[in-house]
């Protein structure tokens, strides 16, 4: 039996980033991954973006999520000697003149201030989209290369040899109150980082998650332009000279199968936005780990003092990774309290 500090099921986002949060502490970590080929994170168009909704509001905790992405994704680069974070400015459209004064005033507050570049009260990219009322142009937006960072992260922690590609057998896990079994290893804890895959765990399928399918789709516009564009689909430039256009947002049928009707409604979006002609090169889609009330959630298991779970990132997984996979790390190493809003206790009745 080898002794190691955790054990983490999982090598998409959130399993990726807290290996390293983990690894950087100095502790000694176990990475089990099925290394299917298509999962959630890796069709993911990796977009960050302060401003969300049909609404346009400021995400919650943007300023303190968007100083750890930052600071993290680019420590990442170092690490891993690649490019991972790619900075590009966001356009929406106004869709009606009262969101004008609407956003002129909330420029009075700080915290939305940090994010806004510019107010638009005219069209100003009329070659481009449909801006008849002009728009909001924001920084600090643009995309993580997500299959970069796993796989260039896959190689480091191969290198390290705490990457195993194996079936994960859950009845190999034998929980103690101080200590956990799994296979070979024993360790301090088993972290939960599988996404969607936790609905069939016989330690955590009584968590509310509600999973989302969503389908993406690969575009080449007959105008080559250099910002993301947005209003009630995204159109992001890509490094690889593609653009993609999404999403989707489908909780009944949770296949990770890409569908017409998905390409339909992204299609007649993306008609709605630009003023131009595309062509549709490829399609992709997957099925994110959301929530019941769209919060991550974090920490022990209410039963097995030796279990853990890091899930339900959802649409936001990049912005929400650095910031929760170090506060449950936290949470492991030194015992910090958990913040309420994603602690899993606020679902222990359901157990």
């Amino acid at each position: 039996m080898k002794n190691v500090d955790y054990i983490l099921i999982g090598q998409g986002l959130a399993g990726t980033v807290l290996a390293h949060k983990l690894i950087s502490k100095g502790k000694n970590v176990v990475v089990i991954d099925e290394n299917k080929e298509m999962t959630s994170s890796k069709v993911a168009a990796g977009l960050y973006n302060p401003v969300t909704g049909r609404r346009a509001v400021l995400t919650w905790m943007a300023e303190t999520l968007f100083d750890h992405l930052r600071s993290f994704y680019s420590e990442m680069e170092q690490k891993l000697n690649t490019k991972l974070l790619y900075d590009i400015p966001m356009y929406r459209p106004f869709r009606q003149i009262e969101d004008q004064n609407e956003w002129c005033s909330k420029l009075e507050n700080a915290s939305i201030k940090r994010f806004v570049k510019s107010v638009f009260t005219d069209s100003i990219y009329s070659s481009h989209v449909n801006d008849p009322h002009g728009g909001l142009l924001l920084r600090e937006t643009g995309y993580l290369d997500i299959p970069e960072f796993i796989d260039s992260s896959k190689k480091y922690f191969t290198e390290l040899g705490v990457l195993h590609h194996q079936f994960f057998n859950e009845e190999s896990i034998h929980p103690g109150s101080e200590t956990v079994q799994y296979e070979g290893w024993k360790a301090k804890a088993i972290v939960y980082c599988n996404g969607v895959s936790i609905q069939q765990s016989k330690y955590f399928s009584w968590l509310p998650m509600r999973p989302v399918k969503g389908d993406i789709l690969y575009i080449k516009p007959n105008i080559a332009f250099e910002k993301i564009y947005n209003r009630g689909c995204f159109i992001l430039p890509h490094h690889n000279g593609y653009y993609k256009a999404g999403s989707t947002y489908y909780q009944g049928d949770l296949h990770a199968e890409t569908s017409e009707k998905g390409k339909n409604e992204i299609m007649s979006k993306i008609d709605s936005l630009l003023n131009m002609g595309y062509v549709v090169v490829d399609q992709v889609a997957g099925v994110r780990p959301a929530t019941k009330d769209r919060k991550p959630i974090l920490g022990r298991h209410p039963e097995y003092a030796t279990l853990f779970v890091l899930n339900g990132l959802g649409t936001k997984g990049v912005t929400l990774a650095p910031y929760f996979a170090g506060h449950l790390s936290e949470n492991l190493l030194y015992n910090y309290k958990l913040m309420p809003e994603i602690d899993i206790q606020r679902f222990y009745s359901l157990y």
